[in-house]
């Protein structure tokens, strides 16, 4: 019987879920009973979902729970599931689950594996190592696949969302019932100016400038929006409303970060005035590679209202943060600059990576297992509050070749999140290795090593990402500078010889992807599917490039 003790929404699906998987597993039945006044009922087999507030009411031991983290206290036969708050219990759930039903939550679809832990007499503490664990999702309009990704993403120890306003208003009424019920945290915001501005700003150049201070009444109608819309939907706690994705001009370089930030200063105003407890941050990012949109000049003062959201576009992720690159060197400089001045101010940093992102990674699509593993480390180390993860599909070009059509993005771009989730909670890399790999059977050694060295071979092309801007190292047709042909040619071939050196049994061109669920597919299949299409695209863009020698 499971026995929970305050009715909030997520608390209740909690109990679902446990009862769920409990009945799954043991083929019977698992009651709920809300205790109210303390009254407990007498069972063999008892779970008590409860917060932490509530454990120490009963004159429990002290635990150690922080931020949204769980412990795990078993005795004799009762098990209790902890939680710092609603959805904290969630995770104490799908934690519990692993460990003692034997549940695999790594794909879309969760499993159950044959051997569990029966019993286990020791109190289980985890608390995460970032308070700000989510997706960004900017441009999948696909409502069933993000619904499945929020159920994934609170098996795996996310806690926020962030959409654009723009996909905001396409699909938010139809998941804002799964978020809530999961007692996510929601961030609205991205490149949205144009969405919340309507007819009142059509041309791109002007939107350039929207920032600038002399645009009061314009300020005025995006903020209007905003609050109406925060108002609609008491879910979104947080504004993060960046500039056009375009470099600012010359004569703006001092005045534009000073000017921004006043505006969501005011933002953040306007909401605290209409009572509404939303926080607002800005983001430090260097769109069109420009520097001074993600450096803080002399001109800048740190907002003390105001958190920051840290996005290096451009990076080399074969390369560590370390890097001793030159622009590495500059980015990483930056990033301890808004750092020191979040915390200075009582602010919160937190970074927007791009570990899925189909754009900036293109088709030539790295596992990221090793820069993962080591970036959270590097992050945990400087001090920020949050490193979140962008999810963007693949870009199909006009007249692209049906192989890009049927490249299976959703699934390969879990290969990242997965880790990148578990991760940023803090769990051991060896342990979600395991996990991992375990869904290959027998080839399981054989995969480990062979997305370890497909990393270190592919992840080296985003390098070429500043250096070909704005095309990228599979856009030959956008690059009419030759200077850089012989190199890109002489890295493809050797990428190309070592996906000829290992290759799989590829299915062949003519294998057809599901149109719902690619996680029905056997993980060898898929990750056969994804290495062929790799193979081919590399093939592809090299003799692209080669023609233009």
């Amino acid at each position: 019987m499971v026995i929970y003790f305050s009715k909030g929404l997520a608390v209740l699906f909690a109990v679902e879920e446990l009862c769920r998987l409990y009945e799954q597993c043991h083929k019977k039945p698992l009651g709920s009973y809300f205790s109210k006044d303390g009254d407990i009922p007498l069972g063999s087999e008892r779970f008590f979902l409860m917060l932490e507030s509530e454990w120490k009411q009963r004159g429990r031991e002290e635990l150690t729970i922080k931020n949204d983290g769980l412990s795990i206290v078993v005795e004799n036969e009762d098990v209790f599931i902890i939680g710092a708050q609603e959805r904290s219990l969630l995770y104490g759930v799908y934690h519990y689950a692993e460990i003692f039903l034997g549940y695999s939550f790594v794909g879309m679809k969760e499993s159950q594996k044959a051997s569990y832990v029966s019993n286990l007499n020791i109190p289980i503490t985890h608390n995460p190592r970032f308070q700000r664990r989510g997706n960004v999702i900017e441009t999948i309009r696909d409502t069933q696949y993000v619904k499945q990704l929020i159920d994934w993403g609170i098996k795996n120890g996310l806690n926020e969302f962030f959409f654009t306003f723009f996909l905001w208003n396409e699909i938010g009424p139809e998941v804002v019932g799964e978020l809530e019920k999961r007692n996510y945290n929601v961030t609205l915001g991205g490149h949205s100016l144009s969405f919340l501005l309507g007819r009142e700003l059509e041309k791109a150049e002007e939107r350039t400038v929207f920032f600038d201070r002399h645009n009061i009444d314009l300020h005025d109608v995006v903020i209007s929006r905003i609050i109406e819309i925060c108002k609609a939907y008491p879910i979104v706690n947080r504004i993060s409303l960046w500039p056009e994705d375009v470099g600012i001009q010359e004569k703006n370089y001092d005045s534009f970060m000073p000017s921004y930030i006043a505006f969501v200063e005011k933002l953040k105003d306007r909401l605290d005035q209409a009572n509404l407890s939303v926080d607002v941050e800005h983001i430090a990012y260097n769109a069109g590679l420009e520097w001074s949109m993600l450096e803080r000049n002399k001109h800048t003062t740190p907002s003390s209202k105001a958190d920051v959201l840290y996005a290096y576009w451009g990076r080399n992720y074969k390369q560590s943060l370390l890097s001793q690159e030159k622009n590495s060197i500059r980015a990483y400089q930056a990033l301890l600059d808004w750092d020191c001045k979040t915390k200075d101010n009582q602010t919160e940093l937190t970074v927007l990576e791009y570990y899925s992102d189909h754009f900036m990674l293109s088709e030539l699509f790295p596992p990221l297992l090793k820069r993962i593993e080591a970036d959270m480390e590097d992050y945990s180390c400087i001090g920020v509050n949050g490193v979140l993860n962008l999810i963007v599909p693949i870009h199909q070009k006009k007249g692209a070749l049906n192989q890009d059509s049927e490249y299976p993005w959703k699934w390969v771009q879990m290969i990242n999140n997965y880790f990148y989730a578990g991760l940023s909670w803090g769990r051991d890399i060896r342990t979600l290795r395991d996990r991992f790999f375990v869904l290959f059977g027998e080839k399981e050694n054989l995969f480990r090593q062979l997305l370890s060295e497909l990393e270190d071979v592919i992840a080296e092309h985003t390098y070429w990402n500043i250096p070909l801007f704005p095309a990228r190292i599979v856009d030959p047709e956008k690059v009419s500078n030759k200077l850089f042909i012989d190199n890109v040619i002489h890295y493809l071939d050797g990428v190309y010889a070592f996906l000829e050196d290992h290759s799989l049994q590829y299915p062949g061109e003519a294998i057809s992807l599901p149109e719902e669920d690619l996680h029905d597919f056997p993980s060898e299949e898929m990750l056969s599917i994804y290495l062929y299409h790799v193979q081919k695209k590399v093939e592809t863009i090299r003799d692209q490039w080669r023609q233009k020698t």
